[in-house]
């Protein structure tokens, strides 16, 4: 049976979010970044200079920043909500794009993890059930297909694969067989192991992992998943799940107060934690989410809108110190409720949809690249940090 994807249940909300961003845009001549400490943070347009590599109208899926020069993105055509495309950059400043090949027919691109400029993985899932993982190691250039028999069960379905370092990662899917189908690698995707139902909580009937729904700390995981009930509307809180041991054992929180699903959430440190369940917290339903223990409880929360900032909801990261959201604008947060604007005005024209910072001073943000009738076709769609993420936060 066709499982319905939560990113399906968002689509009548996306174009709504992903309008217009105003976010400044200020490249130095030879592209370096000396960027003092306390320096306010701001997004410099990348992608705008020499032959342009990248295809028109592609939205970004998914960044991953691995250092100030270099970066991954997932794309996808804009209106798909699929991945077709990888991009990257070697010098932080010009981006190339590849289409995804090697995998099986009718399968979809949703989750990159990259190792290094040459080295990154593609999740691959199948609208009626199934999964597969792809290996790139020349930068995209080609994909190999490196999973068998992994999720070929019925029911299976893989939602995303992480990697801890070159060796060891973790591929999630979802329930099949009475336990959630989790696979750990430790020798780069060469061999795969599933973990042992006894290391796993059972899971609850109607309970899926969800796409990007996960952050990794460390040696730490954790999982946001979806709750599609059989029992009606309060058999649907989500729960979150934790590894500490890098997927060896897991633990799952009580129901948490959202329903529905963790869309996403983040942790700027193993302590604290946000979640929340749409990017648009207005709708019947929408929620935020805090932890103080690591995931074990959770509580609801409010963000709070003021003229210093909001919270922006189409994906969220976090940094020791504080937590970061993007969308409609870039903000910053030490607790969840209060937000302080990153970017108040002026410059070019965008909208952020992904954001993924290494540390408060290297992070690169996704937008959509321009459209085939610009004067500069498949042009940015991605944004690189300027400044320091935590100086709004400091005391004045």
């Amino acid at each position: 049976m066709r499982k319905l994807r939560f990113s399906a249940l968002l689509r009548p909300v996306l174009p709504v979010l992903l309008g217009t961003l105003l976010v400044t845009s200020c490249r130095q001549e030879d592209g370096s970044l000396p960027f003092p400490l306390g320096q306010a943070p701001s997004w410099l347009l990348r992608n705008t200079t020499g032959p342009i590599q990248t295809e028109p109208a592609q939205r970004a899926w998914q960044t991953v920043t691995l250092s100030a020069t270099t970066a991954w993105q997932l794309l996808g055509k804009e209106g798909e909500l699929f991945a077709t495309h990888v991009a990257r950059t070697t010098n932080g400043t010009d981006w190339t794009s590849q289409p995804i090949t090697g995998g099986t027919p009718g399968f979809r691109a949703g989750h990159l993890a990259a190792i290094d400029a040459n080295t990154a993985y593609i999740s691959q899932y199948n609208d009626d059930g199934g999964g597969e993982v792809l290996k790139t190691t020349n930068g995209g250039a080609s994909w190999v297909k490196i999973t068998t028999t992994e999720y070929t069960s019925p029911g299976s379905y893989l939602n995303w694969t992480h990697f801890f370092d070159a060796s060891t990662g973790v591929a999630f899917g979802d329930p099949v067989q009475g336990g959630y189908e989790i696979y750990r690698t430790t020798n780069a995707g060469a061999s795969w192991q599933r973990v042992p139902a006894a290391a796993i909580p059972a899971p609850l009937v109607g309970e899926a992992g969800l796409l990007l729904s996960y952050f990794a700390l460390g040696n730490t995981l954790w999982v946001g998943t979806a709750n599609f009930g059989v029992n009606g509307e309060d058999d649907r809180f989500a729960r979150v799940w934790k590894s500490t041991d890098r997927g060896l054992t897991w633990t799952v929180s009580a129901r948490t107060p959202l329903r529905y699903g963790v869309y996403r959430l983040a942790f700027r440190d193993q302590n604290n934690g946000i979640a929340y369940n749409s990017p648009d917290l207005s709708i019947p339903g929408g929620g935020m989410i805090r932890t103080t223990d690591g995931g074990q409880t959770w509580s609801a929360i409010t963000p709070v809108s003021t003229p210093q900032g909001r919270f922006y909801g189409v994906t969220i990261d976090a940094i020791p110190g504080g937590f970061l959201s993007v969308g409609e604008g870039s903000s910053i947060s030490a607790d969840g409720i209060t937000w302080t604007d990153l970017t108040p005005g002026g410059g070019t024209t965008a909208a952020f949809t992904t954001l993924d910072a290494l540390s408060a001073t290297v992070a690169f943000a996704g937008a959509t690249t321009a459209a085939a009738t610009d004067s500069h076709p498949g042009s940015g769609g991605v944004y690189q940090l300027r400044g320091n993420l935590l100086t709004p936060l400091r005391p004045r």
